[in-house]
């Protein structure tokens, strides 16, 4: 609950109803501290793994069902292994991103394009310098 991205529900209440002085905040603390507090749990136990299923999914589909470096027949022999360790992979990587703070999948670093440099700003300085 430390990544503020993953609190949803109570990112929508400071957002909507938080009072904006500081004597509405003290008037509103008897109502809104047991309703932070549900939000807060919504958030860690419903909306939160909730919304790592689908990451969940692309990491068990690129560790079992990637077959891309194999032949047919290793495919035809891994299928039915793949079948039935989906479910087990899929259950403990859903269970891990609902516990552990991961990076999601939209989120992956921009990676090198075959052939380009990553920082060419060094190559400009030498350039420059000759």
């Amino acid at each position: 609950m430390g990544n503020s991205e993953r609190r949803r529900a109570l990112n929508y209440l400071d957002a909507n109803w938080m009072p904006s002085t500081a004597t509405g905040r003290w008037l509103a603390a008897p109502i809104a501290l047991p309703v932070g507090l549900a939000a807060g749990a919504t958030d860690a136990v419903v909306l939160h793994p909730l919304s790592q299923i689908d990451d969940s999914w692309d990491d068990t589909v690129s560790a079992v069902w990637d077959f891309s470096a194999s032949t047919e027949f290793r495919t035809v022999l891994l299928v039915p292994l793949s079948t039935v360790a989906t479910p087990v992979v899929f259950g403990v990587r859903w269970l891990f991103r609902s516990v552990i703070d991961c990076r999601d999948s939209g989120q992956e670093p921009a990676t090198q394009i075959e052939g380009e440099p990553l920082d060419t700003s060094r190559d400009e300085l030498r350039e420059e310098s000759k």
